[in-house]
C-alpha cells in the first residue's frame, strides 16, 4: 500500500544555466508545454524550459519538467544548448507539483491535468492535500481523474483530438461493457460522439429493465404510468454508469415497489 501524506512544498533552489542539450534525457513531446502565461509562486520566474538536476547522473544529469516542445524546436534546428531554469533539490513529489502547476497555468488541459494529480498521488499525496496546494476544489480533481477511467486508446484519441473530452468523460463513467462498445464503434469508425456513447448507454439499460422483472410491467397504458417507467429507466441508466451493482437496484425498487403496494392496500 502506497503511503499518502499531506503536499509539504519546499522552496526549491533554481538557477539559470546554459545546458547542452546532449545532457538531457530523452522526453515525451505530447503537451502543450510552451505557453506559460502566468508567473509562477513555486518557480519564482517563468521559462520555456525547465530542468531537474541530478548531481549522481553523469552522462545526462538533466530531466524535462516542463518545456519539451522547446527542445524539440532546438533540435530540428541542430541547436546544441539551451538556456533553461534548472531545479536542485527537489524530490519527485514536488517535481510532481510543479507539473501540475505548470498545467493550470496554462490554457486548460484536462488531461494534462488529470495525469498531473495521477502522478501527485502515485507519489503519495491524497486528494485533499492537492486541491489544498493548487486550490482546485476536489470535485475538479475527481471529475479531471474520472477522465483516466476511459480506455488507453481513447484517451489517447482524446490527446489527439480525434474525440472531444466530454466524450471522454462520458465513458469514463461508464461500466466496463459500455466502455468496450464504444471502444469497439471507435476502432470501427474511428470517432465517437456523444450520442454514440448516450445509445450504448441506453440500449445497455433497456437489457437491464427487462432482466429486472419488476411488476410495473402491467402499468403502460395512461401518461402517469409512462412516466415512473421514464423514471425507472433514468434511475438504471445512473446505477450503470455509477457502477452501481444493479441487484442492489432491483433490490431497493422492489422493496420500494411493497411498499407502495402495501399503503394502497390499507388506503382501500
Amino acid at each position: 500500500m502506497t503511503e499518502q501524506f499531506e503536499l509539504s512544498i519546499n522552496p526549491i533552489t533554481s538557477t539559470q544555466e546554459e545546458v547542452p542539450i546532449e545532457k538531457i534525457e530523452p522526453w515525451d513531446s505530447h503537451g502543450a508545454r510552451s505557453k506559460v502565461k502566468t508567473s509562477m509562486k513555486m518557480l519564482g520566474m517563468i521559462s520555456t524550459v525547465i530542468l531537474r538536476k541530478h548531481p549522481r547522473k553523469k552522462k545526462q544529469p538533466y530531466s524535462v519538467v516542463d518545456g519539451e516542445r522547446r527542445l524539440d524546436e532546438l533540435v530540428k534546428s541542430e541547436a546544441e544548448s539551451v538556456m533553461a531554469v534548472v531545479l536542485e533539490g527537489a524530490n519527485d513529489l514536488e517535481i510532481a507539483a510543479s507539473r501540475l502547476s505548470l498545467n493550470l497555468a496554462r490554457s486548460p488541459n484536462p488531461i494534462q491535468e488529470a495525469e498531473a494529480i495521477q502522478e501527485l498521488i502515485r507519489e503519495g499525496a491524497t486528494e485533499k492535500a492537492i486541491a489544498d496546494h493548487t486550490g482546485v476544489s476536489l470535485a475538479v480533481i475527481r471529475k479531471r481523474l474520472s477522465l483516466l477511467k476511459a480506455p488507453p486508446i481513447l484517451i489517447a484519441a482524446a490527446k489527439e483530438k480525434r474525440i472531444s473530452t466530454s466524450v471522454l468523460d462520458r465513458v469514463g463513467k461508464c461500466s466496463e461493457g459500455i466502455q468496450q462498445k464504444c471502444l469497439d464503434h471507435f476502432a470501427e469508425i474511428g470517432k465517437l460522439t456523444a450520442e454514440d456513447v448516450r445509445a450504448y448507454s441506453s440500449a445497455n439499460t433497456v437489457e437491464t429493465l427487462e432482466s429486472l422483472d419488476l411488476p410495473f410491467e402491467e402499468a403502460q397504458t395512461d401518461a402517469k404510468d409512462r412516466r415512473v417507467t421514464y423514471l425507472l429507466q433514468e434511475a438504471a441508466e445512473d446505477a450503470v454508469q455509477r457502477d452501481i451493482p444493479l441487484g442492489e437496484l432491483t433490490a431497493i425498487l422492489e422493496s420500494m415497489y411493497s411498499m407502495v403496494q402495501e399503503r394502497s392496500e390499507v388506503k382501500s
